[in-house]
């Protein structure tokens, strides 16, 4: 499992009990350094300091991703998931209510949201109370990959006749 935005932990700490092995990136040094050092006993976590958008995503094994994410780049970290060569097989993301429904194109279609409705179905599983989240109202989205869709090579498009 991959976690993104791991701040103090706290979240952390619970994958990290439901989980085989979980790899976490959070950005901001300070919260780096402190989190590490109050869970540096716990044998099936690797911390790592880093920014997730440069790092390179497994190419192989399967993997399931769990963020918290920043609301100011909710969208270039879900174009990074879903677009990926090798998606992981579940993606769980926190993010701000505003945000969910333009990544989901409740409000309006945007080319985001239909290219990830292209390959992902999402669905906002829960909506947090506005006291859950400071400073604003926030909502769980679960992307699933949708079926492969098939379609004739374009050689075919051009001969095709119904």
């Amino acid at each position: 499992m991959l976690e993104t935005g791991f701040g103090k932990g706290h979240l952390t700490q619970v994958l990290c009990r439901k989980s085989g092995f979980l790899y976490a990136v959070e950005l901001d040094d300070d919260l780096f350094e402190k989190t590490s050092r109050a869970l540096s006993s716990v044998p099936n976590l690797r911390l790592i300091g880093g920014d997730f958008l440069q790092m390179s995503l497994p190419k192989e094994t399967s993997y399931q991703v769990f963020a918290n994410i920043p609301f100011f780049i909710a969208s270039p970290i879900v174009k990074k998931l879903t677009r990926a060569a090798h998606p992981p097989e579940e993606i769980w993301l926190v993010v701000e209510r505003g945000a969910a429904r333009r990544l989901m194109g409740l409000s309006r279609e945007t080319m985001a949201s239909l290219l990830l409705k292209a390959g992902w179905e999402a669905e906002i599983v829960y909506a947090f109370r506005r006291e859950d989240f400071h400073p604003t109202r926030c909502c769980f989205i679960c992307p699933a990959k949708r079926p492969r869709m098939w379609f004739p090579p374009p050689s075919a498009w051009l001969t095709y006749r119904p």
